[in-house]
């Protein structure tokens, strides 16, 4: 059951942070799939649906995005900065 979780888990945070980068560097599902030399659909199944590609695949993926491969992997949630205000004490 963990096992399951944790690869879900994995592989929202892989969709998510590819859906992020091929925003970033400017292109869309369709202009990225045709930079890379694949279908959109590909591309697509990759940022939506969750098929999980190869390590080549996240290595050429990487690299088409001039990106390191670890930054598909970074939980989105650790980058969120909020700020608490404290409490205030009872007189």
């Amino acid at each position: 059951m963990f096992q399951n979780n944790a690869m879900k888990r994995i592989r929202k945070i892989f969709c998510f942070n590819l859906r992020r980068l091929i925003k970033d560097r400017g292109y869309t599902a369709e202009s990225f799939a045709e930079h890379y030399d694949v279908t959109a659909k590909y591309i697509e199944k990759l940022m939506y649906y969750g098929q999980w590609p190869s390590d080549k695949t996240i290595a050429r993926l990487a690299k088409a995005l001039n990106a390191k491969e670890i930054e598909f992997f970074i939980d989105p949630g650790l980058h969120k900065t909020t700020k608490k205000t404290p409490k205030k004490r009872p007189k």
